[in-house]
């Protein structure tokens, strides 16, 4: 049972991503954690956590190293923490051009439609440039918000590109939702959309059945749904 467990742990941290805090390349960390990849499918419990522990300790003090090669070799997740961009836009459709945060020669991009699963893109009317380090999204239609890129640069991962169709309450006519001018956009929202409410004086009058992707309001705004009709917040 102890074994079973000092097992679980070791493997869990073997899956998880080394970030390399130093330029310097020292072969005997990587070789050591190649060999611990053969080790964590073996019962030698004390080899991998005497190991495991030895590279806790220099990843601590910021000496830990594992370039990118040792990396793909051990078909690492990542090698770096990306972040998430994210990148607002008016609907019903917009074009945006999306750029890597890396250099390389090898680029593809890839989608997660809200799966959780990249998948590899390729040319055509929306997408376009899918295996240059800037990806074009031609008259991207608002269907796409929440979807999120990245781009494979020489197998790693860049950032994350996540795409946002918002549109913000003005109430530059009156009070009444159906307005197009009293949006932000010029435009009502639609079922994709992120809908925000900031104002703290807002009067907000909906008089249809809408569906809406998210609902940001100010706390002190006023928001009435007339009889009859229901909002409907998709997320």
């Amino acid at each position: 049972m102890k074994n079973t467990l000092l097992y679980k742990v070791a493997f869990i941290f073997l899956t998880l991503c080394i970030i390399a805090k130093t330029a310097d390349t020292q072969t005997t960390d990587a070789e050591k954690f190649n060999e611990l990849n053969v080790v964590a499918n073996t019962a030698n419990f004390n080899t991998i956590l005497k190991d495991l522990s030895s590279i806790i300790s220099k990843y601590k003090s910021g000496t830990v190293s594992l370039n990118n090669d040792d990396a793909a070799k051990n078909n690492s997740v990542c090698n770096r923490i990306a972040q998430t961009v994210v990148s607002t836009l008016c609907g019903p459709e917009a074009d945006l051009t999306l750029t890597s945060n890396l250099s390389g020669v090898s680029y593809r991009w890839q989608v997660n439609s809200g799966t959780g699963i990249y998948t590899n893109l390729t040319d055509g009317f929306i997408y376009n440039f899918t295996t240059s380090p800037q990806m074009l999204l031609y008259h991207a239609p608002s269907s796409l918000s929440g979807y999120k890129y990245r781009c494979i640069v020489d197998g790693i991962s860049s950032d994350i590109y996540e795409l946002r169709f918002s549109n913000s309450w003005t109430g530059a006519v009156n009070n009444d939702w159906e307005v197009p001018n009293n949006w932000g956009c010029g435009i009502v929202p639609d079922r994709f959309t992120y809908v925000v409410i900031d104002n703290p004086t807002a009067v907000v009058n909906l008089n249809s059945n809408t569906s809406i992707r998210t609902l940001t309001l100010n706390p002190g705004t006023i928001f009435t749904v007339t009889a009859g009709f229901k909002l409907i917040i998709e997320k």
